[in-house]
């Protein structure tokens, strides 16, 4: 949750996350984490990458660490932060953006 004295809002965030993969899943995996508003339109074009996993006896963590060094909520409201692997949704998480 993110207060702001105004609307637009320009915000400054990381956004953190951990995905696991089991040892039939080593291979190349596109991720794209993106921000939407309650539309379901894109506030800033989504980021992405392809991750090659490959397995220790260990198995396989991928950890992601994305700045968000400047985004503008243009109103006030909730908003969801989308992780999807191999195109499928895999997490979504409320981001609220509040008056202060």
């Amino acid at each position: 949750m993110f207060r702001a004295d105004q609307s637009p809002a320009k915000l400054q965030f990381y956004i953190v996350a951990r995905v696991r993969y089991e040892p039939s899943e080593a291979g190349i995996h596109p991720i794209k984490i993106s921000i939407v508003n309650q539309d379901g339109n894109y506030v800033i074009p989504p980021a992405m990458r392809e991750n090659t996993i490959q397995f220790s006896e260990a198995g396989c963590v991928d950890e992601i660490l994305l700045n968000i060094k400047e985004i503008t909520f243009e109103s006030f409201g909730e908003y969801s932060v989308v992780l999807q692997v191999d195109g499928e949704p895999l997490a979504s998480q409320p981001l609220y953006v509040l008056p202060a």
